[in-house]
């Protein structure tokens, strides 16, 4: 089941995207790159992604800016979006969750870590999607037989 996971990696740091890539591969099915926000929204557009590994500190949009972007869509809502950055203070920190961010881990990245947690999350997001989909199920049931 591990490997049905689409998961996009959006860095501009090509030896993260590459480290990123071939390490991440290991665990999931597809991982597609991005080098900047532009180019995330772009592939944000034309595929469905499981999880979101966003740098916090890119040329044309901050990683900030750009999870709320995400979040703002209501298909994106359980869409786990884990930050990832040089950043290590605690305001870093507080803007990643306040801009929606699932989790947040600081560079360097240990990636067998990283995968582990990535599993985690993509597990519990799937679990919640199914939860929701089933309590609205439930509700659609209910108010069929009044």
């Amino acid at each position: 089941m591990q490997n049905s996971y689409n998961v996009l990696l959006v860095d501009d740091d090509k030896m993260i995207r590459v480290v990123g890539e071939k390490t991440l591969q290991k665990h999931f099915l597809s991982v597609t790159v991005a080098e900047c926000g532009k180019d995330a929204l772009l592939k944000l557009a034309d595929k469905k992604y499981d999880l979101i590994l966003l740098d916090v500190l890119m040329p044309d949009i901050n990683g900030f800016d750009l999870c709320k972007k995400i979040r703002d869509e209501p298909e994106n809502i359980y869409l786990p979006i884990v930050m990832m950055t040089g950043l290590d203070d605690s305001e870093s920190l507080q803007l990643s969750y306040n801009a929606g961010a699932t989790d947040f881990i600081t560079k360097p990245i240990n990636w067998l870590l990283l995968s582990h947690r990535l599993l985690y999350i993509l597990r519990a997001s799937r679990t919640t999607i199914r939860l929701n989909e089933s309590l609205t199920l439930q509700e659609e049931m209910q108010e069929c037989e009044y």
